[in-house]
Parts: C-alpha cells; structure tokens; sequence
C-alpha cells in the first residue's frame, strides 16, 4: 500500500514550479526532482504488484468483512 500511495507527480510539479518562480531552485534542479517523480510513478505500482504476488499467500487475501457492495 506504502509504494502505491507513494507516487505524488502532481505535488513534486507544483512545488518544483514555486520554487522556480521564487528563484529558489535552479531549472535543472527542477527537471531532476520531476524526472524522479515519474520514475516513481512508473516504477511504484510495479514493484508493489510484484511485491503482493511474491507474497507468503500469494497476493491472496481473506474477503473483507466490513465491505459493503456496491450495487449500481
């Protein structure tokens, strides 16, 4: 759960963005801080499913009891 809640793209341009404007930061270390950001979008979820079918149980977990279905 911690790698697919880890990838936050959206937050890393936003903050790289103010930093840039303020002259905070310098444009290639912008560019690095959001290249690391897709990295970790591309390679989080990855590594997390793998993770889960590596898993002692084999990525297969007991049904939720407080789960309430969805009817559409």
């Amino acid at each position: 759960m911690t790698l697919l809640s880890a990838t936050g793209l959206p937050i890393i341009v936003a903050v790289t963005n103010i930093g840039l404007e303020a002259g905070d930061i310098e444009k290639g270390t912008a560019t690095a801080l959001v290249g690391a950001g897709m990295l970790s979008v591309l390679l989080f979820p990855i590594i997390a499913l793998s993770l889960r079918k590596s898993s002692s149980d084999g990525g297969l977990r007991a049904p939720d009891t407080d789960r309430v279905p969805v009817e559409g």
